[in-house]
């Protein structure tokens, strides 16, 4: 029933316009009858005007409305495309890989209505060097998700090969070691070496997959070297025949994972040169409809609207004549038809500046059903359209802010504010500063978590995680990267309270995870865990390059620097559970953190033995559970726990220390 009122509405509404035009025509003959010749060559002029007004609100809607908008769909799809891809190469996903092939289908269609509308023209080549282009950059889209998917396989298998030589060396080796051999400490720390130095070269094969940094290949044939030293080194003992077997299975499963590392390395190297040709691509299309799109959009533009505003003054002049000579014949009606006229151009031109001023939702209301009416109609639609686009671009730009803070769940804090408040440029750069660097990592985690499920392993594992990070947080630690069940943090950069703060707040964060661990530990024991996980931390305080690595396509904000690796030794050689400090950090530390000197270590990588010393607790005198005497400086050290002593050792306590008083009072004297 609406429908059908509709209908009867609207042709009640033509019914009476047809009416009006009729009446208007009787009373201009009627009024013309005198000035026959005169109306009639008028008439012809009119006309002729009229059909290029005609003409030219056809090309407004048939020409710059449809090519603007195919090139700007193109640029849409094309944009899509290429997030699609790239969100391919970061997860390859199938679903990227759908959106890829429907973004580029999408493309095609607007292509094909693109060239269609420039046929016949100068211009109708140009089509089809889109397309060109488009073919090009689609076959190295393809290829760039066949070489995704090629590396990730491979990735896969060298991540299992890593899996069973850590296995061989752990459990097959360490493990059935003879503790009573006087070879035991030398093949211990030589599988240990081995073990340390597989984990480094196939991280370094990963970190390459993401990075291409070419450093790295001379850090994995060092790391490679290394592994065959310390290979040769086991060799060098005394070997039984399982042990034989072993090390030889070692070494061949070591030798197929360099090949798969050897293959992921050249599928990343493959992947960056396709990305490069797909952005010259891609920079190639954008320049073209930049360059020459746009341009012919706005040359058609500027004719059709230069053709407009030519025809219409000449319309308003030759009525204007015809309005002088009948004036005492038609004077009233060609005042009303010539004001109406007027009217129209006037409201299309005030349309016109302010949509040209930006004004979207201005309505052009001509208030007629002629051409002038459906060219008022044309361009409100097309404002429309426009206004519809620009939503879009909007709607476009808060999935990229959505996207970002997604993307800032990948980066520390401290980073990310610095990135987007505009303190940190995004360029590869690095500076050289004082860090306190720490490095944790489980004991034993392979061996713990082998009997796990993949989830409850997950579960287990994003658990610890997500509680030490909570902590680093709260302390303000710069959180570098997790490897696996291993954690490095660093204070000092980007943001800073001082070395010593900064030393402080990194241990006492330190002494906060081991007391959370234990906490999990009881817990993880009631969820039915049988081997609970127990974590070792390493400290070092020392000077090491901080800053954005990689290239600039992709790079990464990490510490590199002997430091580093300094404190990554000295956490393998903590005690379970323990928290162990270099000798700088200890220094800086030492009036609030009571500390267990340890002996010398040797550490590879450091010509010097290096002093170490065991974290027992934070010297905090205004807790009324922590009572501590302590004094350490230049021939002085003191400390004394009264929580430990009864009553009568206090008594005892103060006795001694009122002899050691006298004994000093006696030298000072006996010096004077």
């Amino acid at each position: 029933m609406p429908q059908a009122k509709t209908r009867e509405t609207a042709a009640s509404a033509e019914e009476a316009s047809t009416r009006g035009r009729q009446s208007i025509v009787r009373r201009l003959w009627r009024s013309f009858g005198l000035l026959l010749v005169i109306l009639v060559v008028s008439g012809l002029v009119s006309g002729y005007l009229l059909l290029q007004i005609v003409g030219i609100v056809r090309q407004i809607l048939q020409v710059e409305d449809p090519l603007e908008r195919a090139a700007l769909e193109m640029e849409i799809n094309a944009g899509e495309a290429t997030q699609a891809l790239y969100n391919f190469v970061a997860e390859p996903l199938p679903q990227y890989v759908d959106r890829f092939r429907d973004s580029n289908e999408d493309f095609l269609r607007f292509d094909r209505q693109f060239v269609d509308l420039l046929a016949g023209s100068e211009q109708a080549s140009l089509g089809q060097e889109i397309r060109d282009i488009h073919d090009r950059y689609v076959a190295l889209g393809d290829e760039i998700m066949t070489t995704v998917v090629d590396r990730s396989s491979a990735l896969r298998g060298l991540r299992n090969w890593v899996e069973q030589i850590d296995e061989l060396l752990d459990s097959s080796l360490q493990r059935g070691l003879d503790t009573t051999s006087p070879e035991y400490t030398d093949k211990l720390h030589a599988a240990l070496d081995m073990e340390i130095n597989v984990d480094e070269a196939f991280g370094l094969i990963e970190s390459y997959a993401h990075q291409s940094d070419p450093r790295m290949i001379a850090q994995i044939k060092d790391a490679v070297a290394d592994f065959e030293h310390f290979e040769a080194q086991y060799r060098a003992t005394q070997l039984s025949a399982s042990e034989v077997g072993v090390l030889d299975q070692v070494v061949d499963n070591f030798t197929q994972a360099i090949a798969v590392g050897e293959r992921v390395m050249a599928l990343s190297d493959q992947l960056n040169q396709a990305l490069a040709s797909y952005r010259a691509e891609l920079s190639a299309f954008d320049a073209l409809i930049d360059d020459r799109v746009q341009q012919l959009v706005r040359e058609r533009k500027a004719d059709a609207h230069w053709d407009t505003e030519r025809t219409s003054w000449i319309a308003l002049i030759i009525i204007a004549l015809m309005a002088l000579i009948v004036l005492v014949i038609a004077g009233v009606t060609t005042w009303i038809t010539t004001r109406k006229i007027v009217r129209s151009f006037i409201t299309l031109n005030l349309g016109i500046d302010a949509f040209a001023k930006g004004d979207l939702d201005h309505k052009i209301r001509v208030g007629s059903s002629d051409e002038l009416g459906r060219l008022g109609e044309a361009l409100n639609q097309m404002v429309m359209q426009r206004r519809q686009a620009t939503e879009a671009l909007d709607e476009k730009n808060r999935l990229l802010e959505e996207l970002s803070v997604k993307l800032s769940k990948y980066l520390s804090p401290q980073v990310y504010d610095s990135i987007f408040r505009g303190e940190k440029d995004v360029v590869i750069s690095t500076a050289r500063k004082k860090l306190t660097v720490l490095f944790a990592d489980l004991k034993d985690f392979t061996a713990t978590t082998d009997n796990l499920e993949p989830e409850e392993l997950a579960a287990l594992l994003n658990d610890y995680l997500t509680e030490m990070s909570a902590i680093a947080l709260a302390y303000g630690a710069t959180i570098d990267k997790y490897v696996g069940d291993a954690m490095l943090l660093f204070f000092g950069d980007p943001t800073t309270l001082g070395v010593r703060e900064d030393a402080l707040a990194c241990v006492r964060m330190a002494i906060e995870m081991q007391a959370r661990m234990a906490e999990l530990r009881t817990k993880w024991r009631d969820l039915g865990q049988e081997r609970p996980l127990h974590m070792r931390i390493g400290i070092n305080t020392g000077y090491c390059n901080v800053g954005n690595f990689g290239s600039d396509e992709r790079m990464d904000y990490t510490i590199i620097g002997g430091e580093v690796n300094l404190a990554a030794r000295i956490e393998a050689a903590t005690p379970v559970d323990g928290i162990m400090l270099a000798h700088e950090t200890y220094a800086l530390v030492r009036d609030y953190i009571a500390a267990q000197e340890q002996e010398p270590i040797e550490v590879k990588g450091f010509a010097r033995p290096i002093q170490t010393y065991l974290v027992e607790h934070t010297l905090d005198e205004e807790a009324p559970e922590r009572a501590y005497i302590h004094n350490d400086q230049e021939g002085v050290r003191v400390h004394i726990d009264l929580r430990k002593l009864d009553e009568q050792h206090r008594l005892e306590t103060a006795q001694q220390l009122e002899a050691y008083a006298r004994r000093l009072r006696e030298s000072k004297e006996s010096n004077a």
